[in-house]
C-alpha cells in the first residue's frame, strides 16, 4: 500500500499532501521542484498582491486625471476663442461648436456639435436605439410616476377648455376608435363612464353639472355595482 508523502507549508506551518503544492518546471517543461507554501497560501497572498496594486494603480489614475483636467483648464481658459477642425465634416470651427471631453489633449471633442447630434440621431432611429429609448422613457416613467399625474392633474385643471377642444376634435376624426372606447369603458364600468351617468342624472333633476372633484369616488363605486346588479336582473329576465 503506497503511503501518503506529506509536506509542511513555510507560511501556515501545516503538513498536508504533495498534491496540495504547486509544481515548479524548467525552462524545458521538467518539473524540478515544489513550492515551499500551499497553493491556499499562495492564493490568499497573491489576491492581497492585486488588491493592493490595484488600490495603488487607482490613486496613480486619479491623481494623472486630476493633474490632466487642470492642465486642459488653463489651456481653455488661455485660449477661449481657438479653433479645431472636425474630423467629420471637415470644417475649421471654434471651441464653442465642441462638447468639452477630457480625454483628449485640447479638451474638446473630435467631433462638432452638429455632427454629434446627427450621429446621435441616426442611432435613436436604429433598432437598438429605440429599443434604449423605451426603455430609459418606461424607467422614467415608473420613477415619476406620482410627480406625471400631479402635473396631468394641474394640465387639466389650467387648460380645461383647451383639453376638450382636443378630445373633440379628435372624437370627430376618429370614429370608430372613439366607439370601440365607449364601448369598452361602458361593458367594464370605467370610472369616467360611471361619472358620466351621475352628471346626466344629475343635469337631468337640477339642471346643472358637476365637476369631476365633487363627485366622491365611493358613490361611484355605490352606482357601479347599482349598474352591475341591473345589468344582471335584466339579463336573468331575458333568460326566462
Amino acid at each position: 500500500m503506497a503511503t501518503c508523502l506529506k509536506k509542511r507549508c513555510t507560511k501556515c506551518k501545516e503538513e498536508k499532501p504533495l498534491s496540495e503544492f504547486s509544481i515548479r518546471r524548467n525552462r524545458e517543461g521538467i518539473p524540478c521542484w515544489r513550492l515551499g507554501s500551499c497553493q491556499s497560501c499562495v492564493r490568499i497572498r497573491s489576491n492581497l498582491r492585486n488588491k493592493e496594486y490595484r488600490q495603488r494603480h487607482l490613486l496613480r489614475l486619479q491623481a494623472k486625471s486630476r493633474n490632466r483636467r487642470a492642465e486642459i483648464k488653463k489651456s481653455v481658459q488661455r485660449f477661449p476663442n481657438k479653433s479645431k477642425k472636425c474630423s467629420v465634416c471637415g470644417r475649421t470651427k471654434f471651441h464653442r461648436e465642441f462638447a468639452k471631453d477630457t480625454a483628449t489633449l485640447s479638451g474638446y471633442s473630435h467631433r462638432c456639435l452638429k455632427c454629434k447630434r446627427k450621429a446621435a440621431k441616426a442611432y435613436r432611429n436604429t433598432r437598438r436605439g429605440r429599443r434604449l429609448k423605451n426603455l430609459a422613457s418606461r424607467r422614467f416613467y415608473v420613477n415619476h410616476l406620482e410627480e406625471k399625474k400631479a402635473y396631468a392633474k394641474r394640465y387639466h385643471v389650467t387648460h380645461k377648455d383647451k383639453h376638450r377642444k382636443q378630445l373633440r376634435s379628435w372624437r370627430r376624426r376618429h370614429p370608430i376608435k372613439y366607439r370601440r372606447q365607449f364601448q369598452r369603458a361602458r361593458d367594464l364600468l370605467y370610472p369616467s363612464y360611471v361619472r358620466m351617468c351621475i352628471n346626466n342624472c344629475f343635469e337631468h333633476e337640477f339642471g346643472r353639472r358637476l365637476q369631476t372633484s365633487q363627485i366622491p369616488d365611493s358613490l361611484v363605486r355605490v352606482v357601479a355595482e347599482n349598474i352591475k346588479l341591473k345589468r344582471t336582473i335584466g339579463k336573468i329576465c331575458q333568460t326566462s
